[in-house]
């Protein structure tokens, strides 16, 4: 199977790699024999895990912290001269009830779910431009395409990395970088668990999905690993939407 695309020699780097969307990434990338890094926080035993199964590399990254992804980047390159693939999947999700929520709560997520993600690709950028080429792909969401009451915060960050794929898409584009998007929904992720505990809310939610499921992490994974290959070799400033059809309803 991993023999359809050639890989060979390519380098990826997934944050939040080590749960989740992320997780599965590294898993099915170091699959097809791309050499893959992959940032954590605060899950170091999963990170570990990982690593021993992939033979992947975790790095540990706070990526609320400016300066910590100044020490990031500074290690990463002295890891490796080049870059071939930047997944941005790593960022969080709470509640923000506009004029009741303690904004730092608002700030907090803008820093890890947006900032973080401009601060890294600038300062990694010049390692794809080494290759003459490469492909970014930025974990979106539902919720970046039509909003979600009581988590404005996490829409607006969700709703600007589809702009940042467009723009990079535009910028990039002509020195050989494309860039993408994806557009989950619900997924069976850590990040998901305590809502979908609730039976009486899982069964609705399902029922707002065409596809009546909700997917897996590796149903994500996949596709992102699509974007990257050579048969999405003209597929630039796109977004794919990997939510069953349920960004066609309502919220």
């Amino acid at each position: 199977m991993s023999k359809i695309f050639d890989f060979e020699g390519r380098v990826a780097l997934i944050t939040g790699g080590s749960l989740g969307i992320g997780k599965e990434c590294v898993k099915i990338f170091t699959s097809f024999g791309i050499k893959t890094y992959f940032s954590y926080n605060k899950h170091k035993r999963e990170a570990e895990k990982i690593e021993k199964e992939t033979g992947a590399k975790g790095f540990k990254l706070n990526l609320s912290s400016k300066e910590d992804i100044k020490k990031f980047i500074k290690t990463f390159k002295k890891e490796t001269n080049y870059l071939d693939f930047l997944i941005h999947n790593a960022g969080i999700w709470d509640y923000f009830e506009i004029g009741k929520t303690n904004f730092k709560v608002w700030e907090n997520l803008i820093q890890i779910n947006l900032n973080s993600i401009g601060f890294l690709t600038n300062g990694l950028i010049d390692l794809m431009l080494k290759r003459g080429g490469g492909s970014i792909v930025l974990v979106s969401s539902t919720a970046g395409r039509r909003g979600e009451a009581y988590h404005s915060h996490y829409s607006a960050t969700k709703s600007a990395l589809i702009g940042l794929a467009k723009s990079w898409a535009a910028e990039l584009g002509p020195k050989g970088i494309r860039t993408n998007a994806v557009a989950p929904g619900w997924v069976n992720t850590p990040m998901s668990k305590e809502s979908l505990k609730d039976e009486k809310f899982k069964k609705a939610l399902i029922q707002k999905i065409p596809l009546r499921r909700i997917p897996e992490p590796e149903d994500i994974a996949y596709p992102i690993l699509f974007l990257i290959s050579p048969w999405a070799k003209h597929i630039n400033g796109a977004v794919l939407d990997v939510n069953g059809g349920a960004v066609l309803l309502e919220g």
